[in-house]
Formats: structure tokens, C-alpha cells, sequence
């Protein structure tokens, strides 16, 4: 674990573990970055967005406690440490792993209210897989009663039902459903710039990439190199062609001012490294 990589994504606006790093000028002050994510994950106002988007925050965390080598062989030859919370086989051993995973089960509900406070009901939105029973929760492996008899996605809509808890409240950073609500308004009432990924369902330990200044113009800073991870338990991508409708939102609008940019110009990405093959790499739109 590396404290000064932890402090960067909790306590300052870094992406990256640099001694340079600067804070970046936010759109909302007073965010980690994990924060800016998980609002913007929250503004969706679809599921599937939603479960798209909250996967960038938690895969961050998973990555940065568990730090590893880059190469595959690491987990599938044993020749490092593999026993980290980058690692999908071994992350639930880290004591740390229910704690977090007790916060996105928290944002679970807080996306769950913001619905219903927007009159959005379960019915009218879309969430595949929900009917399905997850293993190993409903296999004869599990003792308990309760993740086993509801063990499917929906079971968690009515989760005081099925699991017999309830939050005192639900509030982020100190808001109300109804105040947050409204802030997320808020924060969609000026212009902003994400670039969006299309990403393989494989592990990813790192793709990188910068801001592109649009033709006939200088910017008055180079652009940070900025990053975008994965957890997954798969290493290769499945044959043939790779398509996926749902992108993976980052924004970068913080970085615009330090650049002399602004959201409504004709920006574009380039990809500088990446940790999977080129052909599953593709330019950020």
C-alpha cells in the first residue's frame, strides 16, 4: 500500500502519483477525485449508467490498495505477490474489502432514493442480469440464510426486506436526497467535457492518455496524463470484433483552465499507453 498514492485520491485533486502533481481547478471545490466520480456516477438517471459509471471509483480503490507488477504472469504464474485487492481471487481476504464494499452498497441505496425522488420507479428502468442468482451466495457453500435465499440482483432493490437492515440516513456529504438532487442539477448547469471509453471486459491495469489542444491553438499548459483502470477477472479479451454500447465517462473539465481551454471547443483525446493488446485499445471519443 503506498500512503502518498492514497492521500493524492483522497485528499488532493491528483491523478497521478507525482511529486509535480498540482491541484486542478474543479468545477465543485472541496471533492477527491473519488468523490467527483461517484457524483457524476450518481447523476445518472439509468442503471445501467449508473452501474457503468461507479465502476470507475471502485475500480480506483481496488488498484491502488493492492499494487502489483503489470505483467499477466504475475497472477497466472504465482511468480509475485498476488494476495492484493487488485487481484478479483484475493481482494475479499483484505479485511479493508467490506469496509469499502459497504460504502458502494451505501451509494447503492443513495442511487436507489434519487430514483424515486425523481419518479423513476424500479419497473421503468432497465437492469440485466438482476434475475439471476449469484454464486457462490446461492450455492450450498453459504450458511446464511439470508444471501442465500436472495441471492438475485433484484432481492437488493428491497434490501430492509430481504436483509433485515436499514440505513439511519442517506445523506452525502451532508445533503439530503432532496438537496443532493438538486446540486446534481446544479452541476450539469455548465459546460463540461468527458471523454468516454469503450472498455473490453478484461482486466485493465492502466490506460493512459491526454488531452489533444484543437488545431490553431496553444495551450498555455501540456496536458496531465490521465488514467483509467479495470478489475476484472478475465485477462484476454474473447476473438473477433469487440463492441459495447455503454461508455465509460471521465471527466475532464478540472483540467481545461490549467490548458487555457475551454469545454466547447473541438477537443480530442490521445491514448498514450495501455496495459491490453491495440487491438481492444480504442480512442477515447
Amino acid at each position: 500500500r503506498s500512503p502518498y498514492v492514497l492521500t493524492n485520491y483522497t485528499n488532493h485533486h491528483c491523478l497521478e502519483n507525482k511529486k509535480e502533481c498540482y491541484n486542478t481547478t474543479q468545477n465543485w471545490t472541496d471533492h477527491s477525485v473519488l468523490m467527483d466520480l461517484t457524483l457524476t456516477a450518481l447523476e445518472e438517471t439509468e442503471y445501467e449508467g449508473f452501474e457503468t459509471q461507479i465502476e470507475f471509483p471502485h475500480n480506483m480503490v481496488h488498484n491502488q490498495l493492492g499494487f502489483t507488477p503489470d505483467t499477466k504472469a504475475c497472477y497466472v504464474n504465482d511468480s509475485c505477490y498476488p494476495y492484493t485487492m487488485q487481484n478479483n481471487y484475493y481482494a475479499s481476504f483484505d479485511p479493508i474489502f467490506l469496509i469499502f464494499h459497504t460504502m458502494v452498497d451505501f451509494l447503492w441505496a443513495v442511487f436507489q432514493a434519487l430514483q424515486e425522488h425523481r419518479g423513476i420507479p424500479y419497473a421503468d428502468d432497465c437492469h440485466p442480469g438482476f434475475n439471476g442468482r449469484l454464486r457462490p451466495f446461492s450455492t450450498e457453500l453459504n450458511s446464511n440464510d439470508a444471501t442465500k435465499n436472495f441471492s438475485r440482483g433484484k432481492d437488493t432493490i428491497e434490501y430492509q426486506r430481504s436483509f433485515g437492515y436499514k440505513y439511519d440516513q442517506l445523506t452525502l456529504n451532508g445533503m439530503n436526497i432532496s438537496k443532493l438532487k438538486t446540486f446534481l442539477d446544479e452541476r450539469n448547469g455548465v459546460g463540461r467535457l468527458f471523454a468516454g471509453f469503450s472498455l473490453p471486459n478484461i482486466y485493465i491495469k492502466r490506460i493512459t492518455f491526454q488531452i489533444v489542444c484543437p488545431v490553431s491553438t496553444t495551450c498555455t499548459n501540456p496536458s496531465p496524463t490521465i488514467t483509467i483502470s479495470k478489475v476484472h477477472k478475465k485477462f484476454d479479451a474473447p476473438p473477433g470484433v469487440y463492441t459495447d454500447s455503454r461508455l465509460l465517462y471521465h471527466e475532464v473539465t478540472k483540467y481545461l483552465h490549467h490548458m487555457g481551454l475551454q469545454a466547447n471547443q473541438d477537443i480530442s483525446f490521445q491514448i498514450i499507453s495501455s496495459s491490453i493488446p491495440e487491438n481492444v485499445t480504442f480512442a477515447p471519443v
